[in-house]
């Protein structure tokens, strides 16, 4: 592909994590001026709403914050919001914790292009000749431009943090290490590579099985994009921290309790191209260590123990916000607070037969009758604009879709049904009166935030009839307990945060049948279908007209319920500076390389 092409072919929107959620991502065209209309459609959100809402003015959202004179050394502690769970490319790494950690660890294959990049804006810098980027990688293209074929050209003189060269074999390795990983969330996308062989040192080339217009978003994260040295890990299908060495600004020297310690990669091939090529990084050191509890975590941060940390909380940003010795940058996009039923059991799914798997309980699910009605009861009983006055004080956007209506891929047919009191009453009485009373039993980490949001949607299903619980747990729990299907803790509903993607086919893994990240043995033939077609084309037309149809088939199936679009936010101490712009790939996730004390 040439760089035009590629321009053309790619579509962004502002914000991203590899697959965390069962529907993930929203893209616009960086090359469009067009936006849909507002639509009066149940659960279309308008536009106004869209433009206004939100605690910080638009144009500090999404945007990189460069302040004051770098200083060179010292070094900072990073709060995080939960205990690191994983960072191996090859395993699910999707925490929030979990991926600021690892890009301290790894530089990309590829990169986001930044926003003042006329070329690359939001989408994968394929042709990085000119190293305006720190990725490694100098150039990506599709053979003939047929979406199978495609030769990467690594960056020349890029060294492991142990001192090893990157070579185009070391990423063979790394490549075929991940494809032998069932557990990575990438599994998908890594089983779709027929073979990948080094040409020289620093040429490798991919085949695929079927054509995808999306791999190169596939090479900017974990899995196919973090290239680990292949000695430290050794033989170690899943390697620990100490036995992960990347290619990225920082490495692994020790941890202490639930805390980790990384230094200065001194073989750092990377510059600061926001000040003249300075070499990077310029810290010594950094610290992450978890705050789980939000009251806790901004309360580090104003007390000084903590330097920077990340939080999708919007009480922190509010708090954070009034304080004048703090800096917040703020991101949002397609990312949501989403609630995913689960399809193996009553009120939401069916009672399972005897043999019977999870999965072909879950497809009878979609289709049976009182379990339709209980999704959709479930589903019109949510009042969104009251959870967004009552706990966010009117800070977010409702959501009824995996992409919000500034997206060009949002389809206002394909939309969830806004609140319906009547409507919700209505169906639960008719399985009331089948004896089918429904309780729901839901799942949630551990927050303030939860328990406030729990306690609105607890009164607004008992205004309906509809009686539920809450247990909460760690958030490291409740990713362990659905990525393993129902696990050990029964849930009828579970809280979640949908990822956030550059392009559409991230919700690709978590709609096919099978996919490593369908939480909920969610199976649809047409789905299946739509979905492989709309990966196997650069037509932006027929692109859109397919994820239409999926996106009014998953609102008729009702079994994820968006609620409301998140805010993230880094808040740091004012003598920080130096955060990148958040990567579409993972909503708020910066990449800690350029980040320094001010003089």
């Amino acid at each position: 592909m040439t760089r035009s092409t590629v321009s053309r072919s790619w579509l962004r929107f502002s914000a991203g994590l590899c697959a965390l959620a069962l529907l993930a991502g929203a893209c616009s065209n960086s090359d469009s001026t067009s936006k849909p209309s507002a639509s009066t459609k149940a659960g279309a959100t308008t536009q106004t709403a869209e433009a206004t809402a939100g605690i910080f003015p638009a144009d500090i959202v999404n945007q990189p914050v460069h302040d004051g004179t770098p200083a060179r050394g010292g070094s900072i502690t990073w709060g995080v919001e939960s205990d690191i769970l994983d960072v191996s490319p090859n395993q699910n790494v999707i925490q929030p914790a979990d991926v600021q950690m690892a890009y301290a660890v790894f530089d990309p294959l590829l990169t986001y292009g930044d926003p003042d990049d006329t070329h690359f804006k939001g989408q994968p810098v394929t042709d990085n000749t000119d190293h305006r980027y720190n990725q490694l990688a100098d150039s990506l293209t599709s053979d003939n431009d047929d979406l199978q074929h495609w030769t990467l050209t690594l960056r020349k003189g890029v060294k492991f943090s142990n001192g090893k060269p990157l070579t185009a074999t070391e990423v063979v390795d790394h490549t075929k290490w991940v494809m032998a990983s069932p557990e990575c969330a990438c599994a998908t996308n890594a089983k779709n590579i027929s073979s990948v062989t080094a040409d020289g040192d620093l040429t490798v080339k991919y085949t695929l099985a079927e054509p995808v217009v999306a791999f190169p978003s596939q090479l900017t994260g974990t899995g196919l994009g973090w290239i680990t040295e292949s000695s430290a890990r050794g033989n170690a299908q899943k390697p620990g921290i100490d036995q992960l060495v990347g290619a990225g600004p920082f490495a692994y020297q020790s941890h202490s309790g639930d805390s980790y310690t990384l230094v200065k990669n001194k073989y750092y091939y990377g510059t600061d191209h926001d000040n003249d090529d300075a070499k990077l990084p310029y810290l010594d050191k950094i610290t992450f260590t978890p705050l789980a509890d939000s009251v806790t975590r901004l309360q580090a941060v104003q007390s000084g123990s903590v330097q920077i940390m990340g939080t999708a909380d919007t009480s922190n940003l509010v708090g954070a916000k009034k304080d004048p010795n703090l800096k917040v940058q703020p991101a949002q996009g397609s990312s949501a607070t989403i609630l995913v039923t689960n399809l193996t059991h009553p009120p939401f799914g069916v009672k399972a037969k005897p043999g019977e798997s999870a999965q072909a309980t879950a497809i009878r699910s979609l289709d049976d009758p009182d379990a339709i009605k209980a999704r959709e009861a479930f589903v019109y009983s949510i009042n969104r604009n009251e959870i967004n006055q009552k706990y966010y004080k009117g800070a977010r956007v409702p959501a009824y879709g995996f992409f919000p209506s500034s997206s060009p891929w949002y389809n206002p047919d394909g939309q969830l049904p806004r609140y319906d009191k009547a409507k919700a009453t209505e169906l639960v009485d008719e399985l009331k009166a089948k004896g089918m009373a429904p309780t729901v039993n839901a799942l949630c980490i551990n927050t303030p935030e939860s328990s406030g949001i729990f306690q609105i949607l607890k009164q607004q299903g008992q205004a309906v009839g509809i009686h539920s619980n809450l247990r909460q747990v760690e958030q490291a729990i409740l990713v362990t307990t659905l990525l393993s299907g129902t696990g050990d803790i029964p849930w009828d509903t579970a809280c979640f945060r949908s990822a956030q993607l550059s392009d559409p086919d991230g919700v690709y893994g978590g709609l096919i049948t099978g996919g490593p990240t369908n939480l909920v043995k969610y199976s649809r033939k047409n789905v299946d279908t739509w979905l492989n077609e709309a990966r196997q084309t650069n037509d932006t037309a027929k692109r859109k007209a397919l994820y239409d149809k999926i996106q009014v088939q998953v609102s008729k199936d009702k079994f994820v319920v968006p609620l409301l679009f998140d805010y993230w936010g880094n808040v740091f101490a004012k003598n920080i500076s130096g955060l990148g712009t958040p990567s579409p790939g993972s909503l708020g996730i910066i990449r800690p390389g350029t980040l320094y004390r001010t003089q």
